[in-house]
């Protein structure tokens, strides 16, 4: 509450009096006196407002020192009480209504008893002056009054409800207009209030912004023939949607350059947009970047917010007001609290959004992450409804590549396709927004130049931002790119050591000069600085602080950065550092004798370390696109052994944890570990692998039932489900966990992913070849969440959902 309280005390006490004697007698009484006495301590507060209320605005209780509950009456009024002949007649009507509290006995109709008062409190939004009260004691003649004006509320204001000032010189339709014109009006040059860049604002205008899709599925329970059936169903809807769904608070998943920024400022935009328009029914949405609040010095998310939106609007004065915030008037919208390093600060943050939620309930949630297994796994993630992004559509990543390219390169719809078909091909992300649109912005169109993996293609791009491709520039400019290029993975490899997505102005030019320096390149620090944190559009700025444009770009970066194998070794189980070291292997793809090694010497701390290490082998293993065939697939045998290895100990970790879902445990597990093994070149060596699985002896806890499983999770992943299929009937399988999974993963590939319409129809097979055999394990996990969904909140859980043709999603 510190910094709250310091921004009470900066407003000025006349401000505050003329405030209060502003405020209607109601609102003086709902708005402050009641979550005051609330705040402070008091419990109940029922309003006893009306033609009954004898005396009597509102009752509180409280417990003496004897442990026997005390009831304290209020009365309110607005204005001054004195004895002047203009406000005398207040003090006569406070006097008869005192006395009239005081009399009358307060009906407690759940204890069947009517007791009075211990005490009437006379509260005003002004003064009463000595007379005043001498006058009032003197008439009523009962111990049991007291006072409460102006000069005692302002003080127990700033300690107990300093927010409550926010609603001074409430300056709402500035900030929405300035808001509004993030996005509207090309400015040129970064927003630096809330981080937001000129393209990420153009991204998202009506222009140019392609409509995400999301989905999220709820359990719907339906009575037939007095059995209670309960079935899965996908609900679709658009990104605008979601501020109207009951799903509150939400948490949007996607994988990294999905679109979650660009959504939430959509969003943002849209609401500003709307609520311009209309002065009586408004929402004002708030973007947060989870990272900023938490390395703020700021205590609160309120007074977080309040600084931002101050700072947007260019105004002393709040944009908001707890009045706001009572009636569900705000829209919070919290950015990427996976770029949160710490596990710690995480938590707190998650537990702070909880607290506010059930504060103000009204108000609108929306928090944004990729689906990390250790953020999903937050404890305090309890309740968030999970919402996940579309992948893309041919249609929605053909409109991205024609608003970034410019007219004249406008590519024909067939020939966009067909560059949008081996984009999809890349190695080593999945196609989002981000993919397409570093491609469309770097491609030379006329060479078709599709880069192997995803390094190559940030390659691409960051040298256009460092300027090596703009012909306008000379020769100096080029030379100097290879050399920023380098000063920046020293700086993102530095940050991500310190596990910071942020550092100060001071301390980056200081990396930057030391590291010319030890180069012989003094001479060139100033316009080299110059240019790499000014010009290149790869950072943003804040105050004193900097930052990468998109955290993928610091990943980047910083697995570039790592100059040794041992360091790869030591991070391998670390989440943190997966996409860097993806990154890193996207640079040295034909470095798989570095994978072997580490496959060979590395030493497990527990089962969820050889998880992680298995998952992140197993990514970096598909950006190795150089290394030879034979060696990529005994390094896939190793990940497939190590998650075999794993799966006992990590499901035996959530189970000492308490947890009474063990099915829905184990689908949490094949999920984590399904990318990891699609790898491509599969396809080719099926039946070897097969083989190798079926006759695998060296270690008991392999087994080929296992090993079949991953081959068949690998195949579905990579779109050859009609190989899947012939291993399915083969009955290679018996393990009824793995063919649930097995059946999730064809679901998803019918209902949702982008595959052939031949591979489509060998999803439908495999679905309904399994379906009697996993049959009760759907009802099973229906039921496991079912039992969940009571635990948490009596309300719909969106995990995992059931049909009648199988189970889908996270």
């Amino acid at each position: 509450m510190t910094d709250l309280i310091v921004n009470s005390c900066s407003i000025s006490r006349f401000k505050k009096e003329k405030f209060l004697k502003e405020m209607s007698e109601d609102s003086f009484r709902d708005e402050l006196i009641r979550p005051l006495l609330l705040r402070i301590g008091y419990q109940d507060g029922r309003d006893f407002c009306g033609p009954t209320e004898y005396g009597k605005d509102a009752v509180f209780s409280e417990v003496n020192r004897l442990d026997q509950k005390e009831y304290v009456a209020i009365q309110t009024k607005k204005g001054n009480l004195t004895l002047s002949s203009k406000a005398s007649q207040n003090v006569v009507s406070a006097i008869t209504q005192l006395n009239t509290a005081l009399a009358q006995p307060i009906p407690l109709l759940k204890e069947k008893k009517r007791i009075f008062p211990s005490k009437v409190i006379l509260c005003t939004s002004g003064k009463i002056n000595d007379a005043a009260r001498s006058h009032i004691v003197s008439e009523v003649k009962d111990t049991r009054i007291h006072f409460l004006d102006s000069d005692e509320i302002i003080p127990l204001t700033d300690e107990h409800y300093p927010e409550f000032w926010l609603g001074i010189d409430v300056e709402l339709m500035p900030y929405l207009r300035a808001l509004k014109n993030l996005v509207e009006v090309d400015q040129g040059n970064e927003e630096e209030t809330l981080r937001i860049s000129p393209f990420l604002s153009k991204a998202a205008a009506d222009s140019d912004y392609v409509e995400l899709g999301l989905y999220h599925h709820k359990i719907k329970i339906e009575k037939f023939r007095g059995k209670i059936y309960k079935t899965q169903e996908i609900d679709e809807f658009s990104l605008q949607d979601i501020i109207h769904k009951k799903i509150n608070p939400s948490l949007i998943l996607g994988e990294a350059g999905f679109g979650k920024s660009t959504s939430l400022l959509r969003l943002a935009y849209i609401t500003a947009k709307s609520s311009v328009e209309s002065s009586y029914d408004y929402i004002i949405p708030i973007i947060v970047k989870a990272n900023d609040y938490i390395t703020s010095e700021f205590e609160t998310l309120i007074n977080f917010s309040d600084h931002i939106t101050r700072k947007l609007a260019n105004t002393d004065n709040a944009c908001f007001s707890p009045n706001n915030l009572e009636k569900g008037q705000v829209l919070f919208l919290i950015d990427a609290i996976d770029e949160i390093a710490s596990a710690e600060k995480r938590s707190q943050l998650i537990s702070e959004i909880k607290a506010l939620h059930n504060k103000y309930p009204k108000n609108k949630i929306i928090l944004t992450s990729r689906p990390y297994k250790n953020i999903l796994a937050i404890k305090e993630l309890e309740g968030f409804h999970r919402v996940h992004i579309h992948p893309l559509s041919l249609k929605q990543a053909e409109k991205i590549i024609k608003c970034v390219q410019s007219k004249k390169h406008e590519l024909p719809k067939e020939q966009s396709k067909e560059l949008l078909r081996r984009i999809d091909q890349v190695h080593g992300i999945e196609l989002s927004p981000l993919l397409i649109t570093v491609f469309a912005a770097t491609s030379d169109l006329s060479r078709k130049d599709i880069p192997a993996n995803i390094t190559e293609l940030f390659k691409k791009f960051t040298e256009l931002m460092l300027g090596r491709w703009d012909e306008e520039k000379g020769l100096s400019q080029q030379y100097h790119a290879p050399l920023k290029d380098f000063l920046l993975t020293k700086i993102a490899f530095t940050l991500h050591s310190d596990r910071q997505t942020k550092l100060s102005l001071s301390r980056l030019k200081d990396l930057i000069t030391n590291e010319l320096s030890i180069r012989g390149h003094s001479g060139d620090n100033e316009i080299i600085t110059n240019e790499l944190i000014y010009r290149s559009g790869l950072f943003r700025i804040l105050d004193n602080e900097i930052e990468f444009r998109h955290h993928l770009l610091q990943e980047f970066f910083a697995g570039r950065g790592i100059d040794n194998n041992d360091f790869v070794a030591e991070i391998i189980d670390d989440d943190w550092w997966r996409n860097c070291i993806v990154f890193y292997f996207g640079d040295n793809p034909d470095d798989i004798n570095n994978l072997l090694d580490i496959t060979t010497t590395y030493k497990p701390r527990s089962s969820a370390y050889l998880m992680q290490a298995a998952i992140t082998i197993g990514i970096a293993l598909q950006a190795s696109y150089l290394s030879p065939v034979d060696e990529k697939i005994d390094v896939w045998k190793w990940v497939v052994c190590a998650l075999s290895s794993s799966e006992d100990g990590s499901l035996k970790a959530l189970s000492d944890t308490g947890s009474k879902t063990p099915i829905t445990d184990f689908v949490m597990y094949y999920l984590s570990g399904r990318d990891a093994v699609a790898l491509h070149n599969l396809e080719d060596f099926s039946e070897a692998i097969l083989k190798w699985s079926e006759n695998y002896s060296e270690l008991e806890s392999h087994s080929s039932d296992a090993h079949s499983f991953w081959l068949t999770v690998a195949l579905i992943e990579i779109g050859r489900l009609d190989l899947a299929f012939n291993i399915l009937k083969a009955n290679s399988i018996s393990n009824t966990n793995y063919l649930l999974a097995c059946h999730l993963g064809s679901f998803l590939s019918k209902e949702i992913r982008i595959v052939s319409d031949s591979q489509r129809k060998y999803a439908d097979k495999i679905i309904n070849l399994l379906d009697v055999k996993v049959g009760h394990l759907k009802q099973n996990l229906l039921d496991e969440l079912g039992s969940q969904l009571l635990e948490v909140r009596n309300q719909e859980v969106k995990v995992l959902e059931h049909t009648k043709n199988g189970v889908g999603d996270k």
